[in-house]
């Protein structure tokens, strides 16, 4: 809760599950469809209550 009482959601992710990518064309169309969720997605999710939600299609990972 933040200090005005409100519940705080923080950094959160999203799996998808997908049938095994075989050809250069399947990793090229993966690509293209998860860009055009995404972007889906943060329009919709653009300037909710004056916060700026941002996802991305890839995966970070950090250092070993």
């Amino acid at each position: 809760m933040d200090d005005q009482g409100f519940g705080v959601v923080g950094d959160t992710y999203f799996m998808g599950y997908h049938t095994p990518l075989r050809t250069s064309h399947d990793f090229y169309e993966a690509l293209r469809s998860v860009r055009d969720i995404t972007d889906k997605l943060n329009e919709e999710f653009k300037d909710v209550n004056g916060t700026v939600i941002e996802m991305f299609p890839y995966r970070l990972v950090q250092g070993k």
